[in-house]
């Protein structure tokens, strides 16, 4: 009896490519024909290894990966694009702790330090002078962890805030502040290049205000002032008083070296 005809017997579907490997097989009897078509399926099927992860599958894509890699490889891409839009497409491609540069002992102290950040228990306020490096590294840990977090994470420059917020409806206002403020990730980049007016004021307490009667950890705040020209610029501590209170205050004293001949010493993970 004819193999495909033993199977077709036996209820199976018969594929020309089966029939084509059947053909080469010598005549079977029919007590072996269940384990034959195990064979068989397992050679057909299975045979196509995606060198992305290693699994065997039945076929691959056009680019010679399986379909769950590139499916991943897609999210992966479509969350970069998200992350660029945020932090701006030069940070994106520039700020990442693999690009630091960490040429003296303070500078790879401080990279230390944001390396072993954790959203969930931690939070900074980074301070120091132009170019010291508190913007890159803050970048770095928002895109480092964006992914982790789901998105949930908010990338924020009180000049740009102020703006997007200036002249909405009070509801609209509160739903936005609301939203930013509960983030399990939350970076202020650049505080007090803003004008200290009464209304940033009230709005980066209100922020940070938030966060501590919530419970909310996962903030990270680069500014060039020191808590008491903080105060200063505002004329009210309170802010100030709530940053030393809920942030690990770390100081950058160390001099811009964006231009220096230390440029391309940076950070080996």
């Amino acid at each position: 009896m004819e193999q495909d005809t033993v199977l077709a017997q036996e209820g199976w579907e018969i594929n020309e490519e089966m029939k084509k490997s059947l053909a080469q097989q010598p005549p079977l009897r029919e007590n072996t024909i269940t384990d034959t078509l195990k064979r068989l399926e397992e050679k057909l099927k299975w045979d196509a290894i995606c060198p992305k992860c290693g699994e065997a599958w039945n076929r691959l894509t056009e680019n010679g990966n399986c379909w769950e890699c590139v499916d991943i490889e897609a999210k992966h891409k479509r969350q970069e694009e998200v992350i660029s839009r945020i932090v701006g497409p030069y940070a994106f491609e520039n700020f990442r702790f693999q690009t630091f540069r960490a040429p003296t002992q303070t500078h790879e102290s401080l990279l230390s330090l944001c390396l072993k950040f954790r959203p969930e228990k931690d939070n900074l306020c980074l301070y120091g002078p132009v170019g010291s490096g508190k913007t890159h590294l803050a970048t770095a840990i928002f895109v480092e962890w964006y992914e982790a977090l789901q998105g949930d994470a908010g990338f924020e420059k009180p000049r740009a805030l102020g703006r997007h917020l200036r002249g909405r409806l009070p509801s609209d206002e509160e739903e936005i502040v609301k939203n930013i403020s509960s983030k399990k990730l939350l970076i202020i980049d650049d505080l007090g290049l803003e004008k200290g007016s009464e209304f940033m004021f009230g709005l980066l307490y209100e922020i940070v205000d938030y966060r501590v009667q919530h419970g909310i950890n996962g903030l990270v705040i680069t500014t060039n002032l020191t808590m008491n020209e903080i105060s200063k610029r505002f004329g009210d501590d309170r802010l100030s008083s709530r940053l030393n209170k809920m942030c690990k205050v770390v100081e950058f004293s160390v001099p811009d070296f964006r231009n220096s001949s230390s440029r391309d010493m940076v950070y080996e993970p």
